[in-house]
């Protein structure tokens, strides 16, 4: 939860400004919530004041600069005038600035921000959990290293104990796997039993038990690298379930156009003869509806396959959705401006040789 003082600055910078930046909200704010309610609450807390949350004061100014930056991928398929495409390569790098020691600061604070952000919507997605065991999976069966999925940063390669204390690492990383198992079964059975009840302690008890799995998750320390190559599978997967979802509600509209209550419909209506005029007047061939119904029995079947992949309540995977995108986009985003400078940086000192 966000304390009242903390909330009291945020308020008041952000009525001074009209706006507060996420990196001010990470500065003020203690780094992570228990889980991502106490962000999203923080978030419509603000918008009550209409103070708004971007990412920086020059967010749009700097989107235009990007714009102008960005090579883009026809610059390479086109020849210079004298034919050359490497001189033209060079000449196109040549227009990309060097990074200030400020502005690579800047950058990089933004790409932790942004996986700060990205790291608080997979905590709310049981795929995370499903992939980071089937990581701790391979470690135990001995084909992965801790260092492949543990952040070690902290540890000197070079060192005597290096060897030693990566043992103790992966002893523990095991253990806590083994605690993460557990927790997530009990996790499973208590959103199943949030899911068909509803009821306001079935969910502070989901909650309860999602809590406790992260606080694993973060004893666990995974590396960032690992986020976010999970945070892009989930994003595919997610593209599929919206396509999936959106035809799925088509078919859906067209069966309650014929009649509203659709599985009696599905159930009853080779016996039916009003149904059956039903289907006649809406214009269906005997065929062409049962080719309908088999779309929207399949669709449906597909659609909740892939929600319990994503492992998201149906009521908060659009939003949770969109934490983990506008995360894993802002670190797309600073990292793209960084490349492309180092690039520059070695056009720059290729052309002095």
């Amino acid at each position: 939860m966000v304390d009242r003082e903390s909330l009291r600055q945020l308020i008041e910078l952000g009525k001074e400004k009209g706006f507060v930046t996420y990196d001010e909200i990470n500065e003020i704010i203690e780094e992570d919530f228990v889980s991502s309610d106490g962000f999203e609450e923080l978030i419509d807390t603000l918008a009550s004041f209409n103070i708004q949350v971007v990412e920086s004061e020059e967010e749009f100014q700097e989107k235009e600069a990007m714009d102008e930056l960005v090579i883009s991928a026809e610059s390479f398929t086109v020849m210079g005038r004298d034919g050359d495409p490497v001189k033209l390569y060079l000449k196109e790098m040549g227009k990309i600035p060097l990074l200030t020691r400020e502005q690579e600061i800047h950058y990089a604070k933004q790409i932790e921000i942004g996986r700060k952000i990205m790291r608080r919507g997979l905590l709310r997605s049981s795929f995370l959990v499903e992939k980071l065991l089937q990581e701790w999976a391979k470690l135990c069966n001995g084909k992965l290293k801790i260092g492949d999925i543990m952040d070690l940063i902290d540890e000197d390669p070079n060192s005597d104990c290096y060897e030693k204390n990566c043992e103790k690492h992966e002893r523990f990383f095991m253990e806590k796997g083994l605690e993460l198992a557990k927790a997530y079964k009990e996790l499973l059975e208590a959103r199943e039993r949030y899911i068909s009840e509803g009821t306001p302690e079935t969910k502070r008890e989901y909650l309860y038990k999602h809590a406790q799995m992260n606080r694993i998750v973060h004893q666990m320390r995974i590396k960032y690298s690992k986020f976010e190559r999970i945070a892009d599978e989930l994003l595919k997967l997610y593209q599929r379930y919206v396509r999936k979802k959106r035809d799925y509600e088509s078919r859906k509209r067209k069966l309650q156009a014929i009649h509203p209550d659709i599985e009696e419909l599905i159930n009853n209506y080779l016996g039916d003869r009003e149904l059956q005029e039903k289907i006649k007047n809406a214009g269906y061939s005997f065929d062409r509806f049962n080719s309908l119904v088999s779309e929207y029995v399949s669709l449906k079947r597909e659609v909740e396959k892939l929600r319990k992949e994503i492992g998201i309540i149906p009521e908060e995977i659009k939003k949770v959705m969109g934490i983990i995108e506008q995360g894993r986009r802002k670190v797309v985003k600073a990292k793209q401006v960084m490349i492309q400078s180092n690039l520059r940086l070695v056009v720059s000192i290729a052309k002095k040789y």
